[in-house]
């Protein structure tokens, strides 16, 4: 499929009604350069999938789905679960090579995912869905690239806004600082001593203040980013 019909098929599917989903053309072209790469139907795609932060994003099962459509699906065995409430473990084979992931409770709590009111409603489908998705990514990478859950998206953008808290926090206290060393100075004009004033001496510079910690008193410090 040429760049042409690929966009030629972008904007068929936009005026039959995906705009009012979709934020512009190109979101939909996206979709069906991923439908060409992977040979699946472009209306099935733009009517379960979406687009955030550059990324196709679909539920794990809509993924899994997918996969099973295509011709891929008679190379597949699985998957297999293994579950205790504590962990999930994927395995599924393909063309006879075995891929398997774990994924814990233990990870969920190292990755704050817990409060989530997903993580909070089914943790268990949750802990499935984890091991899923990566045995998904291991076994057909042509699916995965470029294609993030729900909930890894999340992930995503608590990240995002975790960095730019950070840097921000960083740019306060540098800023602080650098305030902190400047003193403020008058510089008296070259004049006769008549009309210089008795304190100050013609072409002499004086101290009139410097920033210190009681400038700084109404800044508060405890919004610090761990």
């Amino acid at each position: 499929m040429s760049n042409q019909s690929v966009r030629l098929e972008a904007e068929l599917l936009w005026k039959a009604g995906f705009n009012k989903k979709f934020k512009n053309i190109e979101s939909i072209q996206l979709l069906v350069l991923y439908a060409q790469r992977t040979n699946l139907n472009p209306l099935s795609l733009v009517t379960s999938c979406k687009i955030e932060q550059s990324k196709i994003v679909m539920e794990v099962e809509t993924i899994f789905s997918l996969i099973k459509s295509s011709v891929a699906s008679k190379e597949i065995e699985g998957p297999y679960f293994n579950d205790d409430g504590e962990f999930s473990s994927t395995i599924i084979k393909r063309k006879g090579i075995q891929y398997k992931s774990t994924f814990s409770m233990e990870d969920a709590h190292r990755l704050n995912l817990l409060d989530r009111p997903s993580w909070l409603q089914n943790p268990s489908r949750m802990l499935r869905n984890r091991a899923l998705i990566d045995t998904l990514r291991q076994a057909f990478p042509e699916f995965t690239v470029g294609v993030v859950t729900e909930d890894e998206l999340e992930d995503n953008w608590l990240k995002k806004s975790k960095n730019f808290l950070k840097q921000l926090s960083n740019t306060k206290n540098s800023l602080v600082e650098k305030l902190k060393n400047i003193t403020f100075v008058i510089k008296v004009k070259q004049q006769t001593s008549q009309q210089a004033p008795r304190s100050l001496s013609a072409g002499k510079t004086k101290v009139l203040g410097s920033c210190n910690d009681d400038c700084f008193a109404a800044w508060n410090d405890d919004d610090t980013i761990n």
